[in-house]
């Protein structure tokens, strides 16, 4: 019992990894040219057959069904976690608020490394012209994050302090959903 959980676990991980992805070019309305992104949106083809009866919003960037299709996800991950650790007593209310800290958790990861990755690839640029493509695309999904801060913030140089503070803010939200996920799970 316990390979099943951890095998459907990490599916299920990986699944919601490639929606984030999604979720991310969908918001900055990355070309389906790049062969990356085309590859996830072929990989998601759910939630396009998911959005035809929900709402689009922010101008059609934010496909609701990626989100509720996330958080179905967690659900079935959180039961199949509490079944295999022979603690399956929480109320609906207790699945409903861990599964939404859990995904907003996954919200947050996927940006600090989405941060990470713009980091990496803004070294790696300066070597291959490719790194430079691949980073153009990681910049423009992690732009909701850092544009707000570099507003305040200018760069120093070639650094940039809103990177910095960027990390340690999800780093700090993240503790506190963490601590958050965990009184849930006692609860």
């Amino acid at each position: 019992m316990d390979i099943i959980w951890q095998l459907s676990a990490i599916l299920t991980k990986c699944a919601m990894m490639v929606l984030l992805l999604r979720f991310g070019f969908q918001i900055v309305q990355a070309s389906t040219l790049h062969p990356f992104v085309s590859s996830t949106y072929r990989a998601t083809a759910i939630t396009d057959t998911m959005s035809h009866g929900l709402p689009r919003l922010a101008g059609g960037r934010f496909n609701l069904a990626v989100v509720i299709l996330l958080f179905v996800l967690q659900v079935i991950s959180t039961t199949i976690g509490s079944m295999a650790q022979g603690s399956f007593n929480h109320s609906p209310l207790e699945m409903f608020m861990l599964s939404t800290v859990e995904v907003a958790d996954w919200f947050l990861a996927f940006y600090y490394w989405v941060l990470i990755i713009v980091f990496i690839l803004s070294w790696a640029q300066m070597v291959s012209p490719q790194a430079a493509y691949y980073h153009e695309l990681f910049r423009d999904i992690a732009t909701p994050i850092l544009e707000p801060l570099e507003r305040f913030i200018p760069p120093l140089g070639p650094f940039s302090i809103a990177f910095i503070i960027a990390l340690l803010g999800i780093g700090v939200v993240r503790r506190i959903l963490a601590y958050s996920a965990e009184m849930w799970r006692l609860a």
